[in-house]
């Protein structure tokens, strides 16, 4: 009986080493989840304060309620005041997610509105395990 002993716990070591080998732990996969840089509502245009972003995509969650009246949302560069991109071009209420690829940089946006109420919230996505 202590002979046999003397053989399976090699063997067992030996089986499950190799086991180990052949099946490497998988890494856990990353997860993106979005996270809000700075938030505005209001009724009417008006110009945002301006925002960094240091990563290339973005995202602008907007929404607009209690009207009919236009909504248009550009993304303008803070430095040099230019506009880079209509992200919503819309009337009446509605809601959706613009996403934005552009430089990182220094931004603010352009919202020229009338006559309903809004609310746009940009975030940067950040990833992790």
């Amino acid at each position: 009986m202590r002979n046999l002993s003397l053989f399976f716990v090699p063997a067992f070591a030996l089986v499950t080493c190799a086991c180990k080998e052949l099946n490497p732990p998988h890494p856990k996969p990353y997860e993106v989840v979005w996270v809000k840089v700075d938030s505005w509502s209001g009724r009417g245009s008006t110009q945002t304060d301006s925002f960094d972003l240091s990563v290339s995509t973005w995202r602008v969650k907007w929404k607009t309620t209690n009207g009919t009246g236009p909504f248009v949302l550009t993304v303008h560069s803070a430095i040099s005041g230019r506009p880079l991109s209509e992200i919503v071009n819309t009337s009446g209420p509605g809601e959706g997610i613009a996403p934005v690829t552009d430089d990182p940089r220094l931004y603010h946006m352009v919202i020229d509105s009338k006559d309903i109420d809004w609310t746009v919230t940009v975030e940067q996505p950040v990833t992790r395990h």
